[in-house]
């Protein structure tokens, strides 16, 4: 997680940090993870994390450019059918 780089500013607080529009007004300084982390998901550079298989493949072929503009039914079928057949463990390792 990348937090924000903040300075002080006349009436709050402002993220140094090249891309990021945080501007904070508050006496008191956030705690704020930074925009241009591209684990934020209000971050543009988000990616969501893949479900299983089928997510992993349309991201590779949206990648290379192969995929059309919007996905066609066929497409969303073999993504959900990959997913099932391998998904992915999202559960976090328990201590």
């Amino acid at each position: 997680m990348i937090e924000c780089d903040l300075e002080r500013i006349e009436g709050g607080w402002r993220c140094k940090r090249e891309g990021c529009p945080l501007v904070h007004y508050s006496d008191e300084k956030p705690l704020t993870r930074c925009l241009t982390d591209p684990g934020n998901p209000f971050s543009p550079n988000y990616v969501k994390p893949s479900r299983g298989l089928g997510d992993t493949v349309a991201k590779m072929i949206k990648k290379f450019g192969l995929a059309p503009k919007k996905p066609c039914k066929p497409c969303e079928q073999r993504r959900a059918w990959l997913n099932n057949l391998v998904p992915y463990d999202t559960t976090p390792p328990q201590s």
